[in-house]
């Protein structure tokens, strides 16, 4: 991933190319933590907790737990949006050598 900074203290990146499909798991991933290997460096592990009141297809409420494995020193970030694009997606990215985590609302700008 190559990225600049701009003036505004906001990271500018260029994504990676899209990772292979990934195969189907047949882990209930409720129960225990799943694991999709995104490249051949990248390991993401996650686990969706679902309240008692609604469903997996509904998942009103629930809770996905990730971690995100890299066996190196990066910088990583996660990004989740309702529309797949990055206007409106909440980020978190963790810079090791700093030893933070922040969460950013990206704006797509």
């Amino acid at each position: 991933v190559e990225c600049e900074t701009t003036t505004v203290v906001r990271p500018v990146c260029m994504a990676p190319p899209p990772a292979p499909e990934p195969a189907l798991s047949t882990k209930d991933c409720t129960k225990e933590f799943c694991e999709n290997q995104l490249t051949p460096e990248y390991l993401l592990r996650y686990q969706i907790s679902v309240p008692t009141d609604t469903t997996l297809d509904v998942c009103d409420g629930c809770i996905i737990s990730m971690e995100l494995i890299y066996d190196g020193e990066a910088w990583v970030g996660i990004g989740i949006s309702p529309t797949g694009l990055m206007e409106g997606a909440n980020t978190i990215l963790g810079v090791p050598a700093y030893g933070i985590v922040k969460k950013f609302n990206s704006t797509g700008d």
